[in-house]
């Protein structure tokens, strides 16, 4: 739909490719004539790339794009590499028309991926659209998609407007819904309600859309975030929300019946809210929930987890889809800057999820609770350099260490994981994550060398690791259970290292249960069914 000032609705589809993986694409077109493909909506980088044809590496019948059958395309014959925490994309650069609804760039400058991570698209989504500044660009100095509609349509308002929906709660694989609205060159009005808070943006210039962390609270207790490391940013490709260990760690011990590293009983309904320097907003409970681990009946991921080693340029905080979906964002290019507002009844708000300006924090406390029925296990290790870019994944050890160490360091988390009784009260498991770049580091380093100085956002060079927090599954909104085999995404890395963890950890129970039944000379009875 396209209204007096010049904006337009683009529909966003939601994609469930397994577990708790959720893609929110767009539909574009590319060439003359055009072919249509789907794309991962991504803010946290500019650039626009595609799988062509031919392609090595590309899963067997995704769509691609191919520039033999367009008259419109130019290839630049410019090589040239996008770095992914899954690996590289390699390929060439090529101008050519680019179609989004009914806006039209005609010379667009864009990577054809012709060598692509074997793991890097699933579920016939065909590349990224990216929607961050040109400062952040892996191809140099090109203009964004974005960017280039807005330079060419006079009447549009330099601003991106999204509503992103919550699923129906389908448990199909592959199955698409509608997944909210994309507008471009301004806003939806029928699905925000009273004003658009706008905020000017923190940090270095022409790079993230990205603001201060003022406050957070849970459980109504105030959380005291550390002054040096409060530079957040949003990102709609991103699954969850990620932040540094301490003050992570400090959030999940608030909440009543958590040890300091936490493990709140799974029947807790999660009260947090977050504050970038303006009105404070609410997390629905069902937000901060992912997925119940399959083969367990009491352990949960969590949707908040820790980061480390950040450069110092880049955010400490990323922002994804659990907190985006309880707001209508916008983005706007002059003046610099990102904006919320509640969202309207037809958008599924309320004002029991959306907003609470008026509240109050109430001061840190150490007080806790008692009750301890069944409990999540959130990741809270702190001081571990930190892996990157949805979502948050591996055990207490490194691959490259030696079998006798592997097996004893994972003797605390393989109890918690039994099928059996409840874990004990103070039970907590945490995680060490490295990244898919990892397996190519020096097998002696404790961290992993990423391939880019890129956290969910695909931009950095520094060695990390990530510490995830395993969640809950509350009363009012029970889970489907995570898959082992569920395909990955490659902008979020918090996906990736789950698809890592999830493996592992499956291994690591079959076995040990292989072993305890064979040493009573009975056949194993643990089900890999994963529900």
């Amino acid at each position: 739909m396209e209204r007096r000032d010049g904006s337009k609705d683009i529909g966003i589809i939601n994609e469930y490719t397994g577990g708790f993986y959720h893609s929110y694409y767009v539909e574009l077109t590319i060439g003359t004539p055009p072919q249509p493909l789907k794309l991962i909506l991504d803010s946290a980088t500019p650039d626009l790339w595609v799988a062509g044809s031919p392609c090595s590496g590309c899963p067997a019948g995704l769509p691609l794009y191919d520039h033999s059958k367009s008259s419109s395309a130019v290839n630049t014959t410019t090589p040239s590499t996008l770095s992914l925490l899954v690996g590289d994309v390699r390929g060439f650069l090529f101008n050519e028309t680019i179609r989004l609804g009914n806006y039209s760039v005609a010379s667009q400058t864009f990577l054809v991926g012709t060598t692509i991570p074997g793991i890097a698209l699933s579920g016939g989504l065909s590349g990224i659209l990216g929607l961050a500044f040109p400062g952040l660009s892996d191809l140099g100095n090109i203009t964004p998609f974005w960017q280039a509609i807005l330079s060419t349509n006079a009447t549009a308002t330099p601003e991106m407007g999204f509503w992103l929906s919550r699923s129906t709660g389908t448990d199909n694989m592959q199955t698409e819904e509608p997944g909210g609205v994309f507008t471009f060159g301004g806003v939806n009005t029928s699905l925000y309600s009273g004003e658009i808070e706008f905020l000017n943006l923190t940090g270095p210039s022409s790079s993230f859309w990205s603001l201060d962390v003022s406050a957070i609270s849970i459980q109504g207790q105030a959380i005291n975030i550390t002054s040096s490391t409060k530079l957040a940013a949003f990102n709609v490709g991103a699954m969850s929300i990620g932040g540094p260990p301490d003050d992570v760690r400090a959030i999940w011990a608030a909440v009543p019946g958590s040890s300091a590293a936490a493990s709140p009983t799974c029947n807790t309904e999660l009260d947090v809210t977050v504050s970038f320097g303006g009105r404070v907003w609410r997390i629905s409970p069902g937000d901060l929930n992912l997925e119940t681990l399959s083969g367990t009946q009491n352990l949960c991921l969590g949707a908040i987890f820790a980061l480390d080693n950040f450069n110092s340029s880049r955010p400490y905080w990323f922002f994804g889809i659990s907190f985006l979906k309880n707001v209508y964002t916008v983005f706007r290019q002059s003046p610099p800057s990102v904006g919320f507002a509640e969202l309207s009844t037809i958008a599924g708000g309320s004002p029991n999820i959306s907003t609470v300006a008026d509240s109050k924090p109430t001061p840190p406390s150490t007080s806790s609770s008692a009750s301890s029925k069944r409990k999540i296990i959130l990741g809270s290790l702190g001081g571990l350099s930190f892996v990157g870019i949805l979502i948050l994944l591996r055990i207490l050890f490194l691959r490259q260490r030696k079998l006798k160490s592997r097996t004893e360091a994972l003797k605390a988390i393989i109890t918690p994981l039994s099928l059996g009784d409840d874990p004990p009260a103070s039970s907590v498991l945490p995680f060490v994550v490295k990244g898919p770049s990892s397996m190519h580091a020096n097998p002696t380093s404790p961290t992993l060398r990423s391939k880019r100085d890129r956290v969910l956002m695909h931009n950095h060079e520094n060695r990390q690791t990530l510490n995830l927090g395993v969640g809950l599954e509350t009363q009012s909104r029970a889970r489907r259970a995570v898959s082992v085999s569920a395909p990955t995404r490659m902008s979020d890395p918090v996906l990736v290292e789950l698809q890592n963890f999830r493996e592992e950890m499956r291994r690591l129970v079959s076995s040990q249960n292989h072993g305890e039944e064979e040493a009573a000379g009975a056949p194993p009875s643990y089900d890999e069914h994963s529900g």
